[in-house]
């Protein structure tokens, strides 16, 4: 049962019943725990935002003897956000308020590995993408990038193809100068 609340700045301040555990007890004189004065209902906190008083008393008509803090809101970058409340602080980033409040932030997840050797991170996201879709390198020279899963014929005897998401081509000769009367296939 709530004795006495007070909202001050982001905090409202409740005087609770006997079952406090970590909270010390107070006399309704006494200071928040931050050491600022509690203040009555028409005047100021020394950072000016005001208190907010609700009354009531035990069964038996008394104050209860505890004080506990709760948050009431979160502020991020001149915003106010209530508890629960989920914010974008970036295009990496998302936070929830919480009941302390403060936030409790979590970087967005991005598909590893990405499905290409070209990747960019366009403006304003926050993840990599692949431009011209899966490809990886033609060869160790990593000069060129060939699409994935495409037969690329790099020569009038070779053909290559970018296979399980490594990032060099594999390639197969399908031809090898002839011998007289005899041509042969080899993998390589």
């Amino acid at each position: 049962m709530i004795a006495r609340s007070y909202v001050c700045g982001s905090l409202l301040l409740l005087f609770v019943g006997k079952s406090c555990s970590s909270a010390a007890p107070v006399e309704e004189s006494s200071t928040t725990p931050t050491g600022t004065p509690f203040v009555e209902e028409s005047s100021t906190t020394p950072t000016g935002p005001p208190f907010v008083e609700e009354s009531s008393t035990t069964p038996t008509g008394t104050p209860f003897p505890c004080i506990l803090c709760a948050a009431t809101r979160c502020e991020h970058a001149g915003r106010t956000f209530a508890v629960g409340e989920t914010i974008k602080t970036s295009p990496c980033e998302e936070c929830v308020c919480k009941p302390d409040g403060s936030l409790s932030c979590r970087a967005a997840s991005c598909r590893r590995p990405v499905p290409c050797v070209d990747a960019v991170v366009p403006p304003g996201k926050c993840c990599p993408e692949c431009p011209r879709g899966p490809n990886c390198y033609l060869d160790q020279c990593r000069t060129q990038v060939i699409p994935a899963y495409k037969p690329y014929q790099k020569d009038c005897c070779t053909t290559c193809m970018c296979v399980g998401g490594s990032e060099i081509a594999r390639c197969i000769s399908i031809c090898i100068p002839e011998r007289p009367g005899k041509r042969s296939y080899l993998d390589f």
